[in-house]
């Protein structure tokens, strides 16, 4: 059969055509879709979330979109109820902004040669300070570059009709970049690799059911391996033995967790690395009667309005082994008055006897009123760096453990899993926290155990040593008679007695 030679000249023009505007409408032609990108591109929710492996197109997607809405007017009616006016984009810095626009945006994505002055797809940039600030699109549309490090009282200002956020938006701009596309009934988005841990995000994307926050967002989890094949069934350079390669390369399992499969896994400077939920956390059962009792009280405030918070722990009587099983964190942003946190603490007693309980000694307040309705409190210890070196040793070796049988007791768990050193204080949220090393800093812990191999009867409980056994560890009675002697020179020292 003979091809005739108009169409081929037909199918030529087509192709030409075709490479023509894969050239010079990159955000619409240049690239194929994976079926998730095809789906985030194409989503009208309000909220949108894709937490996704490293170099997976995330962003790339992200800013097509934005052109596309930002130079497609028949897309308008649909979105808003009047014309949209302006946008936002926003990176962890200017800096980060202006390299991503001049090696992203304009090389690779934005509308090129006869496009770039079209009455509908041309654009102009607008620099500030050799930083990008703005594109002014022929639409009408202009898009302003913000960025996570500037204050959230820098981003009060503007109604904007859709949001775009590239990497993990700390949470205290989340509400006000939320406010600005509340009066257009606009959009925000949010594409990022989980690298800050914030339990938001984590709820966001994973949590089912009472725990998980923007349940009618758009989200998507992405891994590499939802990146082999585009939409139209063709394959991508992401086989199956490239991607092992990477696993390869990553330095922990938590690493391709993160990297590779998109998973909201915090890895970096975590405040307590030795904390396990699944060894650390256990089922509530009730608690020997012999045990004592210990209470730690956060008493709230500061600078960023921390919640109050307390916090009680029952130890063995050999001080080998507790567990948290009570707790309380007041609500964010409701500052609570001292005879309000002493009322909740005794109400959380109840008729439980304490051993000891330490209050944050910047609630001078609290003392006062404590002491005049006859409650003892000690001052907490707060080295905060002694502190969190002895939790990770309590948790290290399974000296501590954390009941699991309320929502309030599983709000320390998640503030120990994603808290992380450095940072603002007055922004941590790690109240719980605190008012936990208050409570173990008064224990006298017993951590001769630590690296021995202790005995288990038929049931598997812990058999109690003996004296005469724990003497047996020790060389002589004489050393015995010096440890205890050191023990009571140390004890009355801390107390200050002569």
């Amino acid at each position: 059969m003979t091809v005739q030679p108009e169409v081929l000249q037909r199918k030529a023009k087509l192709l030409r055509d075709k490479a023509y505007l894969q050239e010079n409408l990159p955000h619409l032609y240049g690239w194929k879709f994976y079926p998730w990108m095809r789906d985030f591109f194409e989503s009208t929710n309000r909220d949108n979330f894709i937490v996704a492996g490293n170099q997976l197109g995330k962003s790339s997607i992200q800013i097509r979109k934005a052109i596309h809405w930002a130079t497609e007017p028949t897309l308008w009616p649909k979105l808003w109820r009047y014309k949209p006016t302006q946008f936002w984009y926003l990176y962890p810095t200017q800096d980060v902004a202006t390299i991503e626009f001049e090696e992203k945006w304009v090389k690779e994505i934005m509308p090129k040669g006869e496009f770039k002055d079209h009455p509908q797809y041309g654009w102009r940039a607008v620099y500030r300070q050799s930083k990008i600030f703005s594109i002014h699109f022929n639409t009408g549309v202009s898009l302003y570059f913000k960025s996570y490090s500037q204050r959230t009282s820098d981003l009060q200002s503007g109604t904007v009709y859709s949001i775009f956020t590239d990497e993990e938006l700390p949470e205290e701009h989340l509400s006000e970049l939320q406010s600005r596309v509340r009066a257009t009934a606009g959009y925000f988005h949010m594409v990022f690799t989980a690298t800050l841990g914030q339990d938001i995000f984590r709820r966001t994307m994973e949590e089912k059911g009472k725990d998980e926050l923007f349940q009618g967002a758009f989200k998507r989890c992405v891994s590499m391996y939802d990146c082999q094949e585009y939409e139209d069934g063709t394959p991508s350079p992401w086989t199956t033995e490239r991607i092992q390669l990477e696993e390869q390369r990553c330095a922990t399992p938590n690493e391709v967790k993160k990297r590779i499969h998109g998973k909201f896994v915090v890895t970096d400077n975590l405040a307590y690395p030795s904390f396990n939920i699944l060894r650390n956390v256990k089922v509530h059962h009730p608690l020997p009667k012999t045990w004592l009792i210990y209470a730690g009280v956060d008493v709230g405030g500061g600078g960023g309005g921390h919640p109050a918070a307390i916090v009680f722990i029952s130890v063995s009587p050999e001080f080998d082994k507790a567990r948290v099983f009570r707790c309380w964190k007041g609500e964010k942003g409701v500052l609570t008055s001292s005879l309000d946190i002493l009322n909740k603490f005794k109400e959380l007693r109840g008729n439980l006897h304490l051993a000891a309980a330490a209050y944050d000694t910047a609630g001078k307040d609290f003392y006062i009123v404590s002491s005049r309705c006859g409650e003892v409190f000690l001052p907490a210890d707060k080295n905060a760096e002694y502190g969190c070196s002895l939790i990770n040793t309590l948790f290290k070796n399974d000296l501590l453990s954390i009941y699991n049988h309320d929502d309030e007791t599983n709000k320390l768990v998640k503030e120990l899993m994603y808290h992380r050193l450095g940072g603002d204080k007055n922004k941590s949220h790690d109240d719980l926290i605190d008012a936990l090393r208050f409570a173990v800093t008064l224990v006298p812990w017993d951590f001769s155990v630590i690296g021995v191999e202790r005995k288990r009867d038929d049931e598997g409980k812990y058999i109690k040593q003996s004296t005469k056994d724990r003497m047996a560890q020790f060389q002589t009675p004489n050393e015995v008679l010096d440890i205890i002697s050191e023990d009571i020179r140390e004890a009355n020292e801390y107390y200050d007695i002569e």
